[in-house]
């Protein structure tokens, strides 16, 4: 069996808009790929097909040989630097703007879930320095966030080895509660 998801030639690509700032992360989410970049994120369309009639009257679905066609963003206003800040789970795609100082979640529309939920006031404290330039969780400084379906709930650990500010903290958001749970002890270098 061989996952097609997985296997690009080196031409396929497909160029988005450069102002928004470089492509971090890439994710497939129900069956769509979703591309972040620092200041934006947008959906890739692949493979698309057409259904057309032919002149007996029966309906055809005639697909694209190119396997990206076409993109189209998202949101222009919020995106992700940090590439293991991008959380999928079924019931959302969870993403960390450090610009915006912000938890997002992605459904059927953005949602400013830091600011619903509140704890925007601590991102804010928080988020500055080195942790905002740097994505390096393995030495010491950066964000990285997991999703555990046992838990039902979308960690994100924060750590900073900055020379003015150093700090280290894990949250936890609890889907099934629809909350921000509670702070937890374990500081990972990065979710396996």
């Amino acid at each position: 069996l061989i996952d097609s998801w997985r296997l690009f030639k080196p031409l396929d690509f497909i160029d988005v808009e450069g102002s928004h700032g470089q492509i971090n992360k890439i994710v497939s989410w129900r069956d769509r790929f979703i591309f972040y970049q620092t200041n934006a994120m947008g959906l890739v369309f692949t493979n698309e097909t057409n259904a057309v009639t032919d002149e007996k009257g029966n309906r055809l679905q005639i697909a694209s040989a190119i396997p990206f066609s076409n993109y189209n963003y998202i949101s222009t206003e919020t995106g992700c630097f940090h590439r293991f800040a991008v959380v999928p789970t079924n019931s959302g795609l969870f993403h960390l703007d450090v610009n915006k100082k912000k938890i997002f979640k992605f459904h059927e529309g953005m949602e400013p879930l830091s600011d619903l939920k509140g704890i925007s006031g601590l991102l804010r404290s928080k988020l500055e320095g080195q942790i905002v330039d740097i994505d390096n969780t393995l030495n010491g400084t950066g964000i990285h966030g997991e999703y555990y379906p046992e838990h039902n709930t979308v960690f994100y650990t924060f750590q900073s080895n900055g020379v003015r500010k150093k700090f280290a903290y894990t949250i936890g958001y609890n889907l099934a509660l629809d909350a921000f749970e509670s702070f937890h002890s374990f500081i990972p270098g990065l979710y396996i």
